[in-house]
Order: structure tokens, then sequence, then C-alpha cells
């Protein structure tokens, strides 16, 4: 218990310092595997027969046999990356118990956030009057923020759907944190990121309110965002606008900054297709020369002012299959395919049948939050790497080892 005591403060350590300092995040991820380590040594973890365990394995496996096939290039990194990312994952399935209903560490999430945010707008001068890369202390560039500030007002949302009797600071509070963090997503202008959000969001209003009640409530909010946007001539207004122009005008001789990622992706897939080219290599493939000789070779005008410094293929499925290769792909798609079944399956614990608490049904609406954000997201974005992975792994392995209590709870029944 001592340990998992430890494990639940580290993660919440963790969870406080990814939007706010790189320097603590790794403070944090050493201690944990430091509390893993000792935990398997020690046999202080719970016994638990969790399959999770096995199907990301898989997953894990493939990153690190990829990183030491091409050893070479990324050296230790690549399988420094592919641990650390499911290290605070595969610590929360081994050695965590149920104190993790306590949802503090959503609330350290949601602070944490805030914070970063409001320095990010105090910093940036021009915040409110030009269109730019917006940058939290430790996450960057612009997408990987939307992703992370998404994932968060997910957890916002869930909590304050479920949470009943809530006092009025409380109300004031989660009222205050939806406001705010829909308001600086809607900064960011992703339209990626802002078009799943609404999505997801959805999903989960009409699962709590129900079909009428839902729409009751999402049109006149909708048209709210929609005016106030106009209004303000923000960003996401424009950045939908030149999207439309773009489309309009666009020719086939022209080709954009992530259509050549996205050609690149295929063609290190085609030419690694089992184990790929290793988590942190892709740096020495997605290069500008590399995008404007594949543009070339397709017969199309790169806008070489265009290329942008990201190292991934602004595609979750393309990413992993030419990181990790088919095996990983199949791997990652899997454990999302059993892990949307698990969350269809307990649906029931909405039903009133049975007493379940409502820090329960928060964890659900997170975990279903953070798998449609992966999923849709990754239509568009690399969603499952650095401090995005990271917290979106928490999220999904708290829910995992919460439903363990009411799943038994209903089996023994």
């Amino acid at each position: 218990m001592k340990l998992s005591k430890a494990i639940n403060i580290i993660t919440i350590l963790l969870i406080a310092s990814l939007p706010l300092s790189e320097g603590v995040k790794n403070i944090a991820l050493l201690l944990l595997l430091i509390s893993f380590i000792s935990a398997l040594i020690t046999r202080g973890y719970s016994k638990r027969k969790n399959g999770w365990i096995i199907i990301i394995s898989f997953f894990l496996i493939s990153g690190i046999i990829s990183s030491i096939m091409n050893y070479e290039k990324s050296e230790i990194d690549g399988i420094y990356d592919s641990i650390k990312l499911f290290l605070p994952f595969f610590s929360i399935l081994f050695i965590s118990g149920n104190f993790l209903k306590y949802y503090s560490i959503y609330y350290a999430a949601i602070i944490s956030t805030i914070i970063a945010c409001i320095i990010s707008i105090y910093l940036d001068h021009d915040f409110f009057t030009r269109y730019h890369d917006i940058r939290l202390l430790s996450i960057s560039p612009v997408n990987s923020v939307a992703i992370y500030i998404s994932l968060v007002y997910g957890i916002t949302l869930a909590i304050f759907l479920t949470q009943k009797n809530k006092t009025f600071k409380e109300k004031l509070f989660l009222s205050f944190a939806l406001g705010f963090l829909g308001f600086f997503l809607l900064c960011t202008a992703t339209r990626g990121s802002i078009l799943s959000t609404v999505i997801i969001s959805c999903l989960i209003l009409c699962l709590q309110y129900g079909l009428k009640r839902f729409l009751i409530i999402i049109f006149p909010t909708l048209i709210i965002i929609l005016s106030l946007g106009i209004t303000l001539n923000m960003n996401f207004i424009n950045k939908f606008n030149r999207t439309l122009e773009h489309g309009v005008q666009l020719t086939k001789t022209a080709i954009g900054h992530r259509d050549t990622t996205f050609i690149m992706a295929k063609i290190i897939a085609e030419n690694n297709p089992f184990w790929g080219i290793g988590p942190s290599n892709a740096k020495y493939y997605f290069t500008k020369d590399a995008c404007i000789v594949i543009s070339e070779q397709s017969g199309h005008d790169y806008n070489h002012n265009d290329f942008i410094n990201c190292y991934h293929a602004h595609n979750f499925y393309m990413n992993i299959l030419c990181e990790r290769g088919l095996i990983g792909l199949l791997a990652i798609l899997f454990f999302f395919l059993v892990l949307s079944y698990k969350l269809i399956k307990t649906r029931w614990i909405f039903t009133g049948a049975y007493n379940i608490p409502f820090q329960s049904k928060m964890l659900w609406y997170s975990c279903l939050y953070a798998t449609c954000t992966t999923l849709l997201n990754g239509l568009f974005n690399t969603t499952l790497r650095n401090e995005i992975g990271l917290l979106t792994l928490i999220i999904i392995g708290v829910w995992l080892i919460d439903s363990e209590s009411y799943v038994t709870h209903q089996s023994a029944k």
C-alpha cells in the first residue's frame, strides 16, 4: 500500500509538470521508474489478472525492437522514448489500488494546464492580436498544445457532468475551467483538434442527457461560439476560411507540407514494412530537402516556406506504421479495439441499476474522451506521443484499474 501511495504521489507530480516543466517531468519519470523496478524486485505489486499488460506489451516491444534494428541513428533515445511513454501506464496497472478513485490527479491536470495557459498569454504580448504559433512552457508546437488542451477539457467536462452535489466553489471553478480551456483551444486555431473536441463532447453530452436535451443544449451553444468567433475575428474562424479558400484555389501542381510528410511516411513504411525505422528516427527522414525531393519526384511544386520542423506524419496511423511498422500498428489498434469494446460493454454503469460512485462514471467519460481523441484526432495529427501520450495512457490506465472494482462486483451478483 505504501508503494501504491508513492506511485499516486509521483503520478500527480508527473501530470502537474507536463505543461509546466520538462525538468520536473523527467524527475517524476525517473522516480516512477525506480518505484516500478522496486515493486518488481520486492514483488510489492497487486497480483491482478490483467490482459491489458500483455496486449500493450506487444506495442512496447515493437518500439524497442525497431529502435535496436535502427540503433545507429537514434542510439539509446529510441529505446528510452519507447519505455518512458508507457512507464506510467505500466506502473498504474501493476501497482496502483482503488485509492485512485479520489481523482486528485485530474485536478492536478486541470490546474497546471490553466496556469500554463495563463503564463503563455502573459509572456506573449501579441496573443490576442495576431495569428501565431501558440506554445505552453514545455509543450510545443501548436498542434501538440491543442491536443493536450482538448484532453484536459475532456477531463473537466467529465467531472462537471458526473460530480453530484457540487459546492458553489466547485461549480464556479469547473465552469471557469471549461470556458477558459475552450477559449484557449479556439485560439490555437487547429482545425483537427477543434473538430474532434466538438464531436466527442457532443457524444458525451448526448450519452449524459439523451438526444432531446442534448439538441436543446448544443445548438444555442454552437451559435454563441460561432457568433463570438466571427465578432472577435478569432483565429479559428480565419483558419477555417483560409482552408475553404485554399480548397477552391488549389491546383493539381501544388502540394502542402502535410501532403509531403504523408507521402514520406508512406515511402518509409513501404521500405520498412514490419518494424519501421524506430521511435525518434523520424527527424532523420522528415527534412526540408527530403520534402523537396519527394515533391519533385511526384511532379508537384512544393512551397519551401511551408516547411515545419515537426518530424512526424501528421497522422497517428501513418506515424505508427513508419516508426514501428505493421507489427506496432496492429498491436496498438488491437489495444484500442479491445478498449473500445470494454467501454461499450461497461456502459451499464449509467443505468442506475447499480450503485456506482460518480468518480467511476467520471473516469469512464475521461477514458472515452481520451480514446476517441487518439483515434479521431489521429486522422489529422500524431496523437500518441510525448506529453499527449503520457496523459492519454494515464487516463486509460486509471480507468482500467477502477473498472475492475465494479465489473467484479457485477460478476459476483
